[in-house]
């Protein structure tokens, strides 16, 4: 008898087959548990982030109430203890935020930081507040801050009534959020509607975060700028060999500002800068309205410096070789240092908060009052015209050359002593008197 041989088609899992199973289970597992770890992480950065932006943005809204009230005393004082912020006014104690503090610096005449056991700075509301600070949350994420709040009288619109640039008001610069628009001054995201190769104009104002604009680089516009509005550079910014940027209406700049050899900024309102100014090499600076800037100008190789109505320096001017400023009124809050052929021409008054060091064949002409509130120095074959009155409360240095000359129009006011070697006289004009001397003009 024959046995029928069935033949069962059985379909199984081997060994084999399992464990590769359970090991590509196990690829996919980690690789989603990591992604739940390093969404959740993410999330919580973004949070903290968020979190750490509005505490910040509150923290500059209460100061800039706190800084324009026109209620209070023109100072006060904001104080830093066990890492909380406070401020200090009339005997009475008000905690900004409860958020802790890593550091707290405001920029004035000098650099201060309030850090450590109850250190106070104290405040003018008559002048910007220039500060920057570093917040930190429970899980110690940091955020860090710089701005500038305007006094109590400014904004940063500086228009008349007809549209011309104002010149009665101190440029400050504005908030990052009152530019919409991040812009890139590079072939990539400049808009390709009417705009040459590689120029880059933008048809309205914008903030960069840009610290370079040099157009060897390839991507970078040969002539960027904006042709309706006004640029806020939020970082330090150099305008690197040959580039050229100009703007219809303002420029900001939070940080240092640079221009290397033969580059130009050009802006039809104001310029400001957060920090120092640095010009080498044929470059040139020209506003038709205001410059203001929060540190040290420093010019050199032949840079020119033309503005069109004031020019406000907080720290000191330093002018070498063969350099050009010229202003209608010009304020410096630091040292003045003209030397070798450089030229400094003011139409109308100069006021000096420093010294006045003029060396190395300079030539300074002030159309009207000249007000040193330091004291005057003198080497080499500098020069002096003033064409209103002088006035000087610090020395008159005693190491006064002989070729250097003084010619006032009006009347000078020394208040402190002046050296026996330096003689006053009167001449009916400064032309072809020897030097040696300070010369009042009869008129």
């Amino acid at each position: 008898m024959m046995k029928k041989i069935r033949n069962l088609n059985q379909s199984g899992v081997t060994l084999i087959e399992l464990l590769a199973s359970l090991a590509l289970f196990g690829v996919i597992g980690a690789i989603a548990f990591t992604f739940l770890i390093q969404a959740n992480l993410f999330n919580e950065q973004t949070s903290d982030s968020i979190s750490l932006t509005q505490e910040a943005n509150l923290i500059i809204s209460d100061l800039r109430n706190v800084h324009q009230n026109e209620h209070d005393d023109d100072s006060y004082e904001l104080c830093l203890e066990s890492n909380q912020l406070s401020l200090l006014q009339n005997n009475q104690t008000r905690t900004i935020t409860h958020v802790p503090f890593r550091s707290f610096v405001v920029f004035s005449e000098q650099l201060v930081s309030i850090k450590g056991n109850k250190q106070c700075q104290e405040i003018n509301r008559l002048q910007p507040l220039p500060l920057s600070f570093t917040i930190v949350n429970s899980d110690e994420a940091e955020y860090e801050l710089q701005t500038v709040i305007p006094t109590r009288s400014n904004t940063f619109v500086h228009k008349t009534d007809n549209g011309s640039p104002a010149l009665d008001e101190e440029v400050l610069p504005p908030e990052v959020s009152e530019f919409g628009n991040q812009i890139e001054f590079t072939t990539d995201s400049a808009p390709k509607e009417n705009n040459p190769i590689r120029s880059c104009r933008f048809p309205f104002s914008g903030w960069s975060s840009q610290t370079t604009l040099d157009h060897s680089t390839g991507k970078v516009c040969i002539n960027p700028g904006i042709d309706q509005g006004s640029a806020l550079f939020i970082n330090d910014l150099t305008l690197n060999t040959d580039t050229s940027l100009s703007l219809e209406e303002d420029f900001f700049t939070n940080g240092n500002l640079r221009l290397d050899r033969n580059s130009s900024l050009f802006a039809k309102r104001n310029i400001y800068s957060g920090k120092h100014i640095h010009t080498f090499s044929n470059s040139e600076i020209q506003s038709l309205a205001q410059l203001s800037v929060v540190g040290d100008v420093t010019m050199h190789n032949e840079s020119k410096i033309l503005i069109g109505t004031r020019s406000s320096i907080s720290g000191s001017l330093n002018q070498f070789s063969n350099t050009i400023f010229k202003t209608k009124t010009l304020m410096i809050g630091g040292d003045f240092f003209p030397q070798n052929n450089s030229f400094l021409n003011v139409d109308e008054s100069m006021i000096v908060k420093g010294n006045g060091k003029f060396h190395d064949s300079s030539k300074t002409q002030i159309g009207g009052d000249l007000t040193i509130d330091g004291g005057l120095h003198f080497q080499g074959t500098s020069q002096v015209l003033v064409g209103g009155d002088m006035k000087v409360r610090g020395n008159v240095t005693p190491n006064w050359k002989p070729d250097s000359k003084i010619c006032v129009n009006g009347t000078i006011d020394f208040e402190d002593k002046v050296h026996s070697s330096i003689t006053v006289k009167h001449a009916n004009s400064c032309a072809g008197q020897p030097s040696g001397s300070i010369y009042v003009l009869n008129n």
